[in-house]
């Protein structure tokens, strides 16, 4: 078989149903692709919205959602939620990990001002 480059092609070659399912590296060796460009491909067809290639990392690799599968899909997408909030909470905290530990250099002009409150502050007393 020749190496797949279309997008309708590479879904024409996820099977529909789960109890189809099948793993990465069959689709690599079908398709003449790497893993890589595999899943590259799996982002792309479910980022479109032309198809949902789902894996519910359970172990039996990729499928397109039959019909009578679509609580397949929301658990799917209810997998994905989860790794989205899991990666927003790490950058989050990488975030202030850096803040903190690389503070923001301070410019000259700033280090000549007063802060208003530091201002109002002295003339309270």
């Amino acid at each position: 078989m020749k190496m797949v480059t279309g997008f309708d092609e590479f879904i024409s070659l996820i099977p529909v149903g789960r109890i189809n399912a099948v793993s990465r590296r069959y689709l690599s060796s079908i398709t003449h692709m790497s893993d890589r460009k595999v899943r590259e491909m799996i982002e792309l067809v479910n980022a479109s919205g032309k198809s949902l290639i789902v894996n519910l990392s359970d172990g039996n690799g990729y499928f397109i959602p039959a019909e009578d599968e679509k609580h397949l899909a929301r658990l799917y997408k209810a997998q994905e939620a989860r790794r989205f909030n899991s990666l927003k909470d790490k950058l989050t905290g990488m975030n202030y990990y850096m803040d903190k530990n690389n503070p923001k250099p301070v410019s000259d002009l700033e280090k000549n001002q007063i802060s208003i409150f530091d201002l109002m502050e002295s003339n309270s007393v």
